[in-house]
């Protein structure tokens, strides 16, 4: 095999994984611009941080190991505001990965899927595309 077939076959770089398109099936967006508080709580009482989530799933920050698979629940606040009363979400989902992040403080990063589709707060039953590319523009002004 010649050196141009080999280089032809190498993965792409980080900077060639820019230019890809994203392939997720819906957009993320952090807990912050849904409005709600990024500390959130998984059944059996582990404490997570959120750091974006999507109508199908989410990504975690926690300092305890998840194993993947198990099943659990994701509880989400909206702190209330003036007459509007704090509001609680939950969401059943399974642990789809969960990795080390940070080596001191020791500190997991987990993937969540949601077993149903989460009806976004505040953003209706989906998210909608116009909205999300309205903030993104907004914090990348």
């Amino acid at each position: 095999m010649t050196r141009i077939a080999r280089a032809a076959q190498r993965p792409p770089t980080p900077l060639q994984f820019l230019e890809i398109a994203d392939r997720r099936a819906d957009p993320r967006m952090s807990a912050e611009v849904l409005g709600l508080e990024q500390a959130a709580r998984l059944t059996a009482g582990v404490q997570v941080q959120v750091v974006n989530l999507s109508a199908r799933g989410a990504l975690l920050e926690q300092r305890e190991w998840l194993r993947p698979g198990t099943r659990t629940e994701l509880r989400l606040m909206r702190a209330g505001s003036g007459d509007e009363p704090a509001e609680q979400y939950s969401t059943s989902a399974l642990v789809a990965r969960c990795w080390v992040h940070v080596l001191s403080p020791l500190r997991y990063r987990t993937a969540l899927v949601f077993a149903t589709d989460l009806a976004v707060p505040g953003q209706g039953d989906e998210f909608d595309e116009v909205e999300v590319e309205l903030v993104l523009q907004e914090l990348t002004a």
